[in-house]
C-alpha cells in the first residue's frame, strides 16, 4: 500500500484525505515535530496550509520539504469561503516544484482532484454559472499559478466576470480582498524560494509581481520579518 504523509497542524485533514483516497493508499500523520519521523515507503507529501503565515511553522515545513525533496509534494489548502455562503471542506493544491511524477504518484494527485472536494472535479458540488464558484475558481487559479502575472482584465475575461464585479464579489463571498489573498499566496512561494535557493531576494520579488523595496513590504506585513533577515536567520537550520 502506498504511503503519503501529511505534514499539518491539523489531524482532522487526514480523515478528510483517508476518506478520498481510499484503501490503496495510506495516510501517516505529522505534525510540526518531524525528529523520529520515518519517511521510509513515503511516495507523496501533502503539506497543509491555514493561510496563518506563522514564520516559525512556515519556514520549519519548508526546510523539512527542501531536506526531502527528492518525494514529491503539494500544497494542500482549504478553500478561502464565508460558511453563510459555502460550508464544505474543498481544497486547493498548489506544487512548487515541476518535477516527473511515478504511475503511483500520479495516482495519489489524480484521485485528490477527482474527489467532490477539489473545485474543477466533475464531482464538485457547485456548478461552474454560480458566482460562488467564479471565485472559487479564482482562488485555485491564483493557488496553482503563483507567478502568473494576471491582471484584473484578463481574469475577469477568463471568469466571465466584469473588472468591478471580481473584488468585489470575491470580498463579499470569501472575507479578504482579491489582493490581500494574492499576495499571500505569492509571499508563501516566495518564502520557499528565499529559504531553499540562493536566487537574489530582488530577482525573486520582480518574479512574484513586485519591486523589491514594495515586495519586502508586503513580505514582512505577511510573515513579521524582511526577506533579507529571514534568508540569514533560517540559513543556520540546514
Amino acid at each position: 500500500m502506498a504511503k503519503i504523509l501529511l505534514y499539518s497542524i491539523k489531524k482532522d485533514l487526514s480523515h478528510q484525505l483517508q476518506n478520498i483516497l481510499g484503501n490503496k493508499f495510506s495516510i501517516i500523520f505529522c505534525g510540526d515535530d518531524n525528529r523520529s519521523l520515518d519517511l521510509k515507503d513515503i511516495q507523496y507529501i501533502l503539506a497543509g496550509c491555514d493561510y496563518n503565515c506563522l514564520i516559525d511553522l512556515c519556514a520549519n515545513k519548508f526546510i523539512f520539504l527542501y531536506k526531502n525533496r527528492h518525494i514529491p509534494f503539494v500544497i494542500i489548502r482549504p478553500l478561502w469561503i464565508k460558511k453563510i455562503f459555502f460550508e464544505f471542506p474543498g481544497f486547493l493544491l498548489s506544487a512548487f516544484l515541476d518535477i516527473s511524477l511515478s504511475n503511483s504518484q500520479k495516482d495519489i494527485l489524480n484521485t485528490l482532484k477527482s474527489s467532490e472536494y477539489y473545485p474543477g472535479s466533475s464531482k464538485f458540488p457547485i456548478p461552474p454559472y454560480d458566482p460562488i464558484f467564479k471565485i472559487i475558481e479564482l482562488q485555485k487559479i491564483i493557488a496553482e499559478y503563483p507567478l502568473q502575472h494576471h491582471s484584473l482584465s484578463s481574469l475577469s475575461r477568463l471568469l466571465g466576470r466584469s473588472r468591478s464585479w471580481l473584488p468585489l464579489n470575491f470580498h463579499k463571498i470569501s472575507g479578504i480582498r482579491l489582493q490581500a489573498f494574492l499576495v499571500r499566496i505569492r509571499c508563501c512561494f516566495a518564502l520557499y524560494q528565499i529559504l531553499t535557493t540562493n536566487k537574489p531576494i530582488k530577482i525573486i520579488s520582480l518574479e512574484a509581481g513586485y519591486k523589491p523595496l514594495y515586495f519586502s513590504q508586503l513580505f514582512r506585513h505577511i510573515f513579521t520579518f524582511s526577506p533579507l533577515v529571514t534568508r540569514t536567520f533560517f540559513s543556520s537550520f540546514f
